[in-house]
């Protein structure tokens, strides 16, 4: 009756332990798809940082002044961002200024004559902007 007895106990402890096993791999795979979210939310949200300093320049009839500003945020974001990471490749920023793609904001500065320009977002890569279009603002006629 005691070996009986012992048995018993060390087969309840065995299912107790592959119990204990199949608990602890579901808590793990379960936080595995938490560090993805969180990863997504942490790239959203440099994604949304590093495009605000742009955002508050666009809209219609922007001050000559403010799309220069624009044109110097350009500059120095692109000067941080040079040719290293995948990720800081994709935060260069070109200018599509009156019809001409791919210009540098460099070569846009000396060019910026007119006293109001209408700004949009032209174009994102991977969540961040890339092209910036700026026109000059079409007069209605009388």
């Amino acid at each position: 009756m005691e070996n009986a007895t012992k048995a018993l106990l060390m087969a309840g402890a065995i299912l107790i332990a592959i119990l204990l096993i199949g608990v602890g791999i579901i808590i793990f795979r379960s936080t595995n798809g938490i560090e993805d979210n969180v990863d997504k939310t942490s790239s959203a949200m440099a994604a949304s940082t590093f495009n605000a300093q742009f955002l508050n320049y666009t809209g219609n009839n922007v001050p000559a002044v403010r799309v220069k500003s624009l044109l110097s945020a350009v500059i120095a974001s692109n000067a941080q961002n040079t040719e290293g990471a995948m990720s800081a490749k994709d935060r260069k920023i070109t200018i599509n200024f009156k019809g001409t793609d791919n210009m540098l904001p460099e070569n846009v500065m000396s060019q910026i004559n007119d006293p109001y320009y209408n700004v949009q977002v032209g174009e994102y890569k991977q969540g961040y902007i890339s092209k910036i279009t700026i026109t000059v603002p079409t007069v209605p006629s009388t």
